[in-house]
């Protein structure tokens, strides 16, 4: 169910609007449970996104973030360009286009930032993933292996390995607009 009311087969793409992530969409990111695990991952991205250092978009259907992508600004020595990461959109809904949507987004914003170049990782496993990003123009530039660690709402802090392609876009110019930075 939808916050309408509907069931999540009766969203129509063109009624899904892609806008901010705001606070009171934080409990419902975590998808009736599937995500409540990432809850201090999603509640630490939005602390980042109020300082400016990360973008979290949802796609909205009539008050339900039905679809995510985030994209962190922040540099390291292995993402030398804007971090594109958490992007979903709710398994009934694939192929419809929100992701696509999602993405162009963030392209969007990436670029009016001054970046002309974004990067992401993608698991190796996950082939239907991959494929999505090269059909949007994305391709493989390398591999790695990274970890990260969360903390449970349960409290239990959990370390995850992930092996996975490096991905790069490099973003076409868009309405005249110049890119102030790489």
């Amino acid at each position: 169910m939808t916050a309408r009311g509907a069931t999540l087969a009766d969203a129509q793409p063109e009624q899904i609007v892609v806008r901010a992530c705001r606070e009171d969409d934080l409990p419902q990111l975590e998808w009736f449970g599937a995500f409540a695990h990432h809850r201090q991952i999603i509640y630490d991205a939005f602390v980042l996104q109020r300082a400016g250092k990360v973008v979290m978009l949802v796609a909205d259907d009539a008050g339900f973030p039905v679809g995510q992508a985030w994209l962190d600004f922040r540099r390291s020595a292995r993402w030398e360009a804007p971090k594109v990461w958490a992007v979903r959109v709710m398994p009934a809904l694939q192929g419809r286009g929100i992701g696509a949507k999602l993405m162009s987004g963030l392209e969007s914003i990436a670029w009016e930032r001054g970046h002309n170049r974004l990067m992401l990782g993608v698991e190796k496993a996950n082939a239907p993933a991959c494929h999505f990003y090269e059909r949007l123009g994305w391709r493989v530039i390398g591999e790695w292996r990274e970890e990260y660690c969360y903390l449970t709402p349960a409290g239990i802090t959990q370390t995850v390995s992930v092996d996975q392609w490096v991905f790069v876009k490099n973003l076409p110019p868009a309405r005249g607009l110049i890119p102030t930075r790489q």
